[in-house]
């Protein structure tokens, strides 16, 4: 800022109001109080030539300095009361003047180019200017409060208002249209998880969300409400992780289960015909055991009658003999 910017003070004196520059304009119209500044309050190229040839003329001259008057008890009062806060408003005022003076001046007034309205009080203007000069000129946007947003996003701006209130009302940035923009963006993070099905939200992308909501919290915007629902969220798609993991393992057990019925199965059968041939080899072992039976018992007989039939023998060779002598 230059020393002829900062030297700058508004005044609260009554200055000349509504004049046309296409108008002949003498030294004795020109001739008012006091103007704020050549550069601030006559942004237009044709009032800025118009007075630059009277004043090298010498027909527009300042009016002469007032004497100084003594200030009442009120007025040292009021002065004494007035806080520091006030002090660099007014300055801010006067600097956001002189950007809007040198960089906005004929886009921001382009339908009255040959028109000068000068207003009593220049620092109400600064924030006027200052709000025009930033505002998106958008052809589709809504005016909700204070806020100019897409018309998209009104509806859903005004249902999170209803429901939170202001959510910017403690946003510390300065710029309308940046407090618009960050609104804009809440309200795309709401539509995008609206119209989203859970099944194909990426974790990536609601990491994304979270970041964008953490700018805009540092900006100072009540987003507390949206960010734990995201971080509910969070855990939604961790169980949908683990839902799908358990599911990967549930498959290959469906799988181990199928084959292990087949394999059972076959292990059936094959003990079917095992059984049959357990059957079969019982009544085989029956009757083997039958047949032994009866060998033995005629086994038996046998031997009685072979010691029976050597008994005699004996007997009978003793008797031939004796009967010899």
């Amino acid at each position: 800022m230059t020393k002829k910017q900062s030297d700058r003070k508004p005044s609260d004196e009554p200055v000349l109001k509504n004049f046309d520059v296409s108008d002949n304009l003498s030294a004795k119209d020109l001739s008012f109080k006091k103007v704020e500044s050549w550069d601030a309050e006559l942004v237009f190229p044709k009032a800025r030539v118009k007075a630059n040839q009277l004043r090298d003329a010498g027909d527009l001259q300042s009016p002469p300095p007032e004497p100084p008057q003594k200030p009442s008890k009120h007025e040292k009062s009021v002065r004494q009361t007035k806080t520091t806060t006030e002090l660099d408003e007014d300055k801010v005022n006067s600097a956001t003047i002189d950007n809007s003076a040198e960089h906005g001046r004929d886009a921001a007034f382009g339908s009255m180019a040959s028109t000068i309205t000068v207003v009593d009080h220049p620092s109400e203007v600064s924030d006027e200017v200052n709000e025009q000069d930033h505002e998106p000129v958008v052809s589709d946007s809504n005016i909700l409060g204070n806020y100019r947003v897409q018309e998209s996003s009104s509806s859903v701006l005004k249902l999170v208002i209803d429901k939170y209130g202001d959510i910017a009302a403690n946003c510390h940035l300065k710029s309308a249209a940046m407090r618009s923009y960050f609104l804009e963006t809440i309200c795309s993070v709401i539509q995008e998880l609206q119209r989203t099905e859970i099944s194909k939200l990426k974790k990536s992308r609601i990491k994304e969300m979270q970041a964008i909501l953490r700018d805009v919290e540092a900006a100072g915007i009540d987003v507390g409400w949206l960010r734990s629902v995201l971080d509910e969220i969070t855990e939604m798609l961790e169980l949908k992780k683990q839902c799908r993991e358990i599911e990967i393992v549930k498959r290959n057990r469906d799988l181990d289960i199928g084959s292990t019925r087949q394999e059972l199965e076959l292990q059936l059968e094959d003990l079917a015909e095992k059984e049959k041939a357990l059957e079969v080899a019982k009544a085989q072992v029956a009757e083997t055991r039958a047949r032994l039976s009866e060998l033995e018992q005629e086994s038996s007989k046998l031997q009685e009658t072979m010691l029976s039939t050597q008994s005699k023998a004996e007997h009978d060779y003793k008797s031939s003999v004796a009967q010899i002598l």
